[in-house]
């Protein structure tokens, strides 16, 4: 509908900014339309590999899945790997770092200086780095400082949940994020259990009246899995322990 209070033309072009369904879940409606979906390659290989030997495609139907799609590449982060020219814009599909997702995908709009930063932001609850689908809090950190580097000062930053911010409004978050793996980090090393760690509450410094405990809690979890034995990605996931 809100398409539609600007344009009564098809919808050529759909990209998945990355794997959750409330990012991809009406991909099949756009395809059957004739949109083109494109994607990182790991969100394609999480969407079609069964989650166990023998096991259905997690995404049934075929129209659902990517059709062009593309890779992150460490050596040119920032660069690139789509770019269309239409009705008067350049837009950039910016492959990212395993984040968020494995998959995770940035949309540069240049003549209008915005880019659409999906779910490496949100300025409510704490960071979500989605593990089992190749995410990464380290990861997080090096996405946010890439968007120091490809924003600039005036540049609108979209969220896929909350506020319109500009770069340096990530600062904060990326302190965030530093310390309380610095912190996690420390106390792993020094042998503490999760529990220990959750029940140091090193959130705190950073709660707002928003925050739940389920929120907090994912985060610390997500955190202390990644400092020692993390998965590499298979197939756009990562094979993580089981609580």
């Amino acid at each position: 509908a809100a398409i539609r209070s600007f344009t009564d033309g098809p919808i050529k072009v759909l990209v998945n900014s990355h794997i959750h369904s409330d990012h991809t879940g009406a991909n099949a409606f756009f395809a059957n339309q004739g949109a083109l979906i494109f994607a990182q390659e790991n969100l394609r290989l999480d969407m079609i590999t069964p989650r166990r030997p023998g096991g259905p495609a997690p995404t049934r139907d075929p129209a659902s899945v990517p059709v062009v799609t593309y890779r992150y590449d460490p050596t040119a982060p920032g660069e690139p790997a789509v770019t269309l020219n239409m009705n008067g814009e350049t837009v950039d599909f910016i492959p990212m770092m395993p984040s968020h997702t494995g998959g995770d995908t940035v949309v540069r709009f240049r003549n209008a200086d915005v880019i659409y930063i999906e779910d490496f932001y949100r300025n409510f609850g704490f960071p979500f780095a989605a593990q089992t689908s190749g995410g990464s809090i380290r990861g997080m950190i090096e996405a946010v400082d890439l968007f120091q580097e490809i924003a600039g000062p005036d540049t609108w930053l979209i969220p896929g949940h909350g506020t319109l911010i500009h770069r340096e409004d990530l600062l904060p978050y990326r302190d965030m994020l530093v310390d309380v793996l610095a912190q996690v980090t420390a106390l792993r090393n020094e042998g503490k259990s999760l529990e220990e760690v959750l029940a140091a509450n090193l959130t705190a410094p950073y709660e707002t009246q928003g925050d739940t405990q389920q929120s907090k809690d994912r985060f610390i979890r997500a955190v202390y899995d990644e400092i020692r034995d993390f998965p590499p990605i298979v197939n756009g996931r990562r094979a993580m322990p089981s609580r």
